[in-house]
């Protein structure tokens, strides 16, 4: 497909955007034959500010979109076949990864880190230096 006018581009991107909440990927999106190729669709999101955020705001929705599935695919998968239950395990732990860093701060692990002032490590060392050092001289 050729140059594409301002409306041109509103429709098939709110028609990408569609797809992407509901859990397509880009990649897909973009092998059908009518709608532009992927390096289209990633020129229009350097060229274009609000493409890129409504983008974005699709992934978030996808992000959304795979949270439920998981719950989905979780509850309707039967312990009779070990096979069904090992792809189960499969698509969840796909999705878990692809979430969690769609959206680190709502579906990603939670790290705590020693410098964090925000969540400090309540433990603290006290020793004695006389008991680590026999001579050491004392404090006054």
């Amino acid at each position: 497909m050729g140059e594409y006018s301002k409306e041109d581009r509103t429709i098939i991107i709110k028609q990408i955007c569609e797809r992407i909440a509901n859990g397509d990927s880009l990649r897909k999106i973009c092998s059908n034959k009518d709608l532009p190729d992927r390096g289209t669709i990633l020129a229009w999101l350097i060229d274009d500010d609000g493409i890129a955020a409504s983008i974005a705001r699709a992934r978030e929705e996808q992000a959304d979109h795979f949270f439920e599935e998981i719950i989905e695919i979780a509850d309707e998968c039967g312990i009779s076949c070990s096979e069904e239950v090992q792809k189960a395990k499969l698509k969840i732990h796909a999705r878990q990864w692809t979430i969690g860093r769609q959206q680190p701060k709502k579906y990603g692990d939670k790290l705590t880190h020693s410098n964090d002032p925000l969540n400090p490590i309540g433990d603290k060392v006290t020793f004695n230096v006389t008991e680590l050092v026999p001579n050491a001289p004392k404090a006054n």
